[in-house]
């Protein structure tokens, strides 16, 4: 999986384990990769070969119907499928039998396209802007200005970590995504290609933006820095000044007007913390080193939840409960489990997942960002 790569899809998975639902006779709970989802009592065996629909599926309208009869007392809410309590459980997810597909289909064929289920895509995010004013202008994208890196979700990887690793587990913050950073000078119109060629031009270019937009520099000078959060992050924590060259950072920014619901306390205000840095043209770097450089920075990092080996870590207890940033916010997005040292691993080009809390995703939130 690159990094731009979701881990989502609809394949063909085993019953890991199968228990009685604590609240309802006639269910009963499965385990299936890491998930829990809720079905009806005797229907499914540990073992069998079944189709696993994740949560943020969007169902087409023919196999939706099929799936649900006309009496069926669970219905889905614009034919997608979300993270729900039944009974008191949470099921996060749908299972079905496998006359859907061919039946000799082996575990882990993807039947995505061939049932087509499309994923839950959450409405474009506008310019975050506080106060009115004009939406920030978007600029040239730096051709190394690296959007950061997609954790693929614990729960489709639950034997991703070894017991003896060490990791670092963060807290997810929910608010709008930031980068920014010092890079080498790049020239994409023809006068700044000209200053390249006389020599004239500046070693290093300074870009930041959300995850997918770099935004124009004009913004920190023309006046309209105090009305958008990125230009106002960089101005209020002095970045331009704090970051290396060659360094690109990323952090959330968070607080009044970003996310509803979610402003951890902070009525009027905004702010930023760091949850990973990158060398221009190398790697991320490793924890401790990322540490480093924020404190050099003088800049807060993404909360710490746990730091130690694997195998003391207990997922449910990081996940649940309120922020560390403020307990007023009584729901946590989830958490981020890392190794120290950066390694590669079979689920993506780094060693890492997300965890996000079920409590969240019951809001109505979804499990891709």
């Amino acid at each position: 999986m690159t990094e731009e790569q979701s881990d989502f899809k609809v394949e063909i998975v085993q019953v890991l384990a199968v228990e009685d639902h604590p609240g309802a006779d006639r269910l009963d709970l499965l385990t299936i990769k890491g998930w829990q989802c809720v079905a009806r009592k005797g229907e499914y065996s540990v073992g069998d070969k079944v189709i696993y629909i994740p949560i943020d599926s969007v169902l087409p309208e023919e196999l939706e119907a099929k799936i649900f009869g006309a009496d069926a007392k669970v219905k889905l809410s614009k034919s997608r499928v979300k993270t729900i309590k039944l009974r008191g459980a949470i099921s996060q997810g749908m299972v079905i039998p496998m006359w859907y597909v061919e039946p000799d289909y082996k575990v882990g064929r993807d039947v995505t396209k061939e049932l087509g289920i499309t994923k839950y895509e959450p409405p474009p995010p506008k310019f975050q802007s506080v106060g009115g004013g004009s939406q920030p202008k978007k600029s040239y994208k730096h051709p190394n200005f690296d959007k950061y890196h997609k954790w693929p979700n614990i729960k489709n990887y639950p034997e991703l970590f070894n017991p003896d690793d060490i990791v670092i587990v963060t807290e997810k913050i929910h608010g709008t995504n930031f980068k920014a950073g010092w890079l080498k000078w790049h020239g994409n119109k023809w006068w700044k290609k000209v200053l390249s060629w006389v020599g004239l031009a500046p070693e290093w270019q300074f870009v930041y933006g959300s995850h997918n937009v770099q935004i124009s520099e004009k913004m920190l000078y023309d006046g309209f820095y105090d009305k958008n959060v990125y230009a106002e992050t960089v101005v209020k924590y002095e970045l331009k000044n704090r970051i290396p060259k060659g360094m690109l950072i990323f952090g959330e920014v968070y607080g009044a007007g970003i996310q509803k619901g979610y402003d951890y306390g902070l009525k009027d205000s905004r702010e930023l913390v760091l949850f990973d840095a990158k060398v221009e043209d190398g790697g991320y770097l490793g924890y401790y080193e990322f540490k480093a450089l924020a404190i050099r920075m003088l800049m807060p990092t993404a909360p710490e939840l746990y730091i130690g080996q694997y195998a003391g870590f207990k997922l449910e207890r990081h996940i649940a409960g309120p922020s560390t940033i403020d307990p007023k916010q009584k729901v946590r997005e989830g958490c981020v489990i890392k190794t120290v040292d950066e390694q590669k691993c079979y689920a993506g080009s780094r060693k890492g997942t997300k965890c996000i809390n079920p409590e969240y995703l019951l809001k109505n939130n979804t499990d891709f960002h």
